[in-house]
């Protein structure tokens, strides 16, 4: 029986890795590598090679496994789960302890178990992307990318803004909680809710270097002429966008009595920071980014992208400070891509909660009891509607500063990337006298429009 793809993974890594070790056996003493010691590098490397090789045609067959069940799946009324992963590793990873981890890291411990076989395969999959992790854990996204209730890690870290202490219970400090023997099930901080996944958005994981979409951009077109007359040139050009990553850092500090008395609950202030912050900082990146102060560049801060006014406004200028959404004002999005052509594929609208609320209420037109989005309605003008926070709601237009943006595009031209897993260093170090210990997480991610024609936005709803 041929080998697995986990069996495959781990080989390439450890050949890499005695490839590297190869290639600096002179180095110590500053030397070039002999005749012999380079013939035995080269051996390592092709040897290397051949392993990746057999390692891309495992991974190819197995997604084209995975796919067939998923479809299955899916066909069943089923969900299709963890595309990375089989059953048995899915109840391997189901006793992975973040906790444990990083109390062993505390202690000077190596790690055994399910903790040593994730970390291990975080740093091959890492070496397998050309990536050199900062941390001295990391946590691999191909393992974790999505658990069989196809809950989402790919956007993932660590954050919090209180210290949380084993006998804390004041407001803003209520480790002391998950203490108790008798303690409930934990419930997770509220987010803002990432959509961009489900609105179509091209995701891109595990990318190692920067990564340029280039496009034609129409020329002239050309017209008919006489039967001798000269023809016209026509002029495409060529423009690009690109993912570069971006560093989102952050940090948690525990204390390490409440890591050695709340081990299970821990788990779950860490496994739902990991999941649900980062996720949706990425997302709302992707939506309103600004580009600067080391910001992806979101929808609405896209060049080039379709400008529409509230209230059925023909300009920018009409309504100085706002207006209320009208019916108009969503035919009127869909229409700014449609001339362009761009109306295609994975089309629809994007709006906040209180957008929400005031289409509920508004009439298409007057005393007609026939609303614009209707309740209970997941749609707009027949098309998808997500709904999130993330879509922001304090926009300035002359004196109003709390106006809303709606989008509307063709989601799939948002490409979304991100290069590795979650790099973890876990410090005991940095507060030692106070019994601290400090979690850094960092995750790298960019975003793109990569054909601005695709989105049409407006920015000054007063709802």
């Amino acid at each position: 029986m041929g080998k697995s793809v986990k069996e495959l993974r781990d080989l390439y890594a450890a050949k890499m890795e005695a490839a590297e070790t190869a290639s600096r056996v002179g180095d110590s003493e500053k030397r070039d590598l002999t005749a012999e010691e380079f013939t035995a590098f080269e051996k390592l490397e092709e040897e290397a090679q051949d392993i990746k090789r057999q390692l891309d045609q495992a991974e190819k067959l197995e997604k084209f496994q995975q796919q067939r069940a998923a479809g299955n799946a899916a066909a069943g009324g089923g969900v299709p789960g963890n595309k990375a992963s089989s059953d048995g590793d899915q109840r391997d990873l189901s006793k992975f302890s973040i906790a444990r981890l990083v109390q062993r890291k505390i202690e000077g411990l190596s790690l055994d178990g399910i903790e040593d076989e994730v970390v291990k395969e975080g740093f091959a999959e890492a070496a397998r992307r050309g990536i050199m992790p900062a941390g001295n854990v990391v946590i691999p996204y191909e393992l974790f990318a999505m658990n069989k209730e196809g809950r989402d890690m790919i956007q993932a870290g660590l954050m919090a803004k209180r210290d949380l202490t084993a006998t804390g219970g004041t407001n803003g400090d209520q480790g002391g909680i998950t203490v108790s023997t008798q303690v409930g099930r934990l419930l997770n901080a509220l987010f803002n809710k990432v959509v961009l996944r489900q609105m179509g958005a091209t995701f891109l994981p595990n990318l190692s270097g920067n990564l340029d979409i280039p496009r034609l951009v129409k020329g002239t077109s050309p017209t008919y002429k006489t039967e001798t007359g000269a023809a016209d040139e026509t002029s495409p050009t060529l423009t690009k966008a690109s993912l570069v990553p971006h560093r989102l850092p952050t940090f948690i500090e525990v204390t390490s009595q409440l890591l050695r008395q709340s081990q299970e609950n821990l788990e779950q202030i860490l496994m739902s920071y990991l999941i649900d912050e980062l996720s949706s900082i990425f997302d709302r990146m992707g939506i309103q980014g600004s580009g600067s102060a080391n910001q992806p560049t979101g929808i609405l801060n896209t060049v080039g992208i379709g400008a529409v006014f509230a209230g059925g406004a023909a300009s920018n200028a009409t309504n100085a400070n706002g207006a209320a959404p009208v019916w108009a004002d969503f035919p009127n999005l869909y229409r700014e891509i449609a001339v362009d052509n761009a109306d295609v594929d994975s089309m629809g609208y994007l709006v906040n909660p209180l957008m929400v609320a005031k289409l509920q209420t508004t009439e298409k037109a007057s005393n007609t009891a026939v609303f614009i989005m209707p309740e209970g309605a997941k749609t707009i003008n027949g098309m998808k509607a997500g709904v999130t926070n993330n879509v922001p709601s304090n926009l300035t237009k002359g004196t109003s500063t709390d106006c809303s943006a709606a989008i509307f595009g063709n989601f799939r031209d948002l490409w979304m990337g991100t290069w590795g897993g979650i790099d973890l260093m876990i410090n005991p170090y940095s507060r030692d006298t106070e019994g601290i210990v400090r979690i850094n997480a960092a995750m790298f991610g960019d975003c793109a429009v990569v054909r601005p024609e695709s989105f049409s936005a407006g920015k000054d709803f007063k709802v």
